[in-house]
């Protein structure tokens, strides 16, 4: 880029701008007061100055006047103190005097009055116009080579603008690859110091009494702490287990189930299975509802004449799935050809009518067609009653729950008043949205059926040395 100081030469280029702008001031000054004063003494001229433009010879002069005036301006704005250029501006500025001496006598020679309106002698108001137009002239000249070397400086700013911050990046990288090198270098100087200084110490040590190890190690309690922090922590976690499972109260499986509420569990229905099982749902839903309808079939006897088979769906709360339960037993059997119904609480009779509240019989609610088993689902018990006569005219009364939730003191007086209404043991308790395990306890391994899922299967159940006979 040709830049040898970038710094210096900004603050030079910097310098000559700050020049260059004073003097374009002063010349834009000179020229707007020589014009106005030429404008001012021409209209005092009269005829003369119509006389004087008109001469060729003195136009030319005119003309020379302004290239001698130009010339010098540029050689002093750039003057160097050179001999060949000093000698130029003493010869340019001799000709320019002579020059402006023959204005002088042309101009004179076209003076036709002795004197103004005013009194004012014209020879003295030409050679004051002369004088003018020579400064206008030498003003005008001034600012054109003015204005070009503003140009020009403007041309240099635009060039070393960008070059500045180009510099900057460069010293920047440049100084951070210089600290880095010194920083490597003074730490090998460290280095070298130290390992200097570890060789001139290490050469005056020796060794008066060499150290006397022991036999055998020292006997520590290691181990023991080990083992008691074992059996410890083994317990504890243990005992929390055992004391999380005495005091939690949730049904989860058939036997906290019958424990807890005295009943007799007949089945479980599963809920939603993990990722890996999820496209195996439908058919271990398929499995467990048959699984519910043989354990419903032997409570079907003692059909009473012009009656179906009554199931009544129970629950002492909202939620337990009800619904979905029977919809699902309802398409298996409706499958199978038999005739079924489903009377809903919500939809097909009103709970808060006298007509259900002393109702005798199912067919005071419902009109009794050709069905061979009619299934019934009630409200919760905790927000409404069953009368004794429709519990105990079902052949079976199955109360279903979650598994998921715990059995509270509500839901016993519930459970226990139910069976206090009930002259026969039609009463039985069904999960809903049980884990696999408790399901499989009831309709064995469930899908997938793969080798890994048979041994972990034969492993939970103590089938250690059973075998099975394959059939061809």
């Amino acid at each position: 880029k040709r830049v040898i100081n970038y710094y210096d030469e900004t603050k030079e280029i910097a310098s000559i701008n700050k020049e260059f702008e004073l003097r374009e001031q002063n010349a834009t000054l000179e020229f707007n007061s020589a014009k106005a004063l030429i404008s001012q003494l021409e209209t005092r001229m009269g005829n003369n100055l119509i006389q004087i433009k008109n001469n060729i010879e003195f136009i030319n002069k005119l003309n020379k006047v302004a290239s001698l005036t130009g010339a010098i301006s540029e050689i002093q704005s750039f003057n160097s103190g050179e001999a060949s250029k000093t000698n130029n501006l003493a010869s340019l500025k001799k000709q320019l005097e002579n020059t402006s001496k023959e204005l002088s006598d042309i101009s004179n020679q076209y003076v036709e009055d002795k004197h103004t309106k005013e009194g004012i002698s014209k020879s003295s108001i030409v050679s004051q116009w002369l004088d003018q137009v020579l400064l206008y002239e030498k003003a005008k000249s001034d600012l054109q080579v003015i204005q070009k070397n503003r140009r020009e400086l403007n041309e240099k700013y635009e060039f070393f603008a960008p070059v500045g911050s180009t510099i900057k990046r460069k010293e920047r990288n440049i100084n951070f690859t210089e600290q880095n090198y010194l920083s490597v270098l003074r730490s090998y100087n460290d280095a070298l110091m130290r390992k200097k200084n570890l060789e001139m110490t290490s050469a005056t040590l020796k060794v008066l009494n060499p150290p006397a190890f022991p036999i055998q190690a020292q006997p520590t309690k290691r181990k023991i702490v080990v083992f008691a922090a074992f059996f410890g922590s083994f317990f504890l976690i243990l005992g929390f287990f055992i004391l999380l499972e005495l005091v939690d109260r949730t049904l989860h499986d058939k036997v906290r189930t019958e424990l807890f509420t005295n009943l007799k569990v007949i089945g479980a229905f599963p809920g939603k299975s993990l990722v890996k099982y999820r496209n195996y749902d439908k058919a271990v839903q398929a499995i467990a509802t048959k699984y519910l309808s043989s354990a419903i079939l032997p409570y079907l006897i003692n059909k009473k004449e012009n009656l179906p088979f009554i199931i009544n769906f129970l629950s002492t709360e909202s939620h337990d799935g009800k619904s979905f339960i029977i919809n699902e037993l309802m398409q298996y059997w409706c499958d199978a050809g038999l005739k079924v119904k489903y009377l809903n609480w919500d939809k097909d009779f009103n709970v808060y009518s006298s007509k259900y509240l002393i109702a005798q019989s199912v067919s005071d609610l419902y009109k009794i067609e050709d069905e061979d088993i009619l299934l019934v689902e009630y409200p919760e018990l905790k927000s409404n009653s069953i009368s004794t006569n429709l519990l105990n005219e079902a052949n079976l009364n199955l109360l279903i729950v979650r598994a998921t939730r715990g059995w509270k003191e509500p839901d016993s007086i519930l459970a226990n008043k139910l069976s206090n209404q009930l002259t026969k043991n039609n009463l039985a308790i069904y999960l809903n949205k049980a884990e696999r395990y408790v399901v499989e306890g009831y309709t064995g391994m469930l899908p997938p059926y793969n080798t890994y899922r048979r041994l972990i299967y034969r492993l939970l159940h103590l089938e250690l040395t059973a075998k099975y006979e394959i059939n061809k």
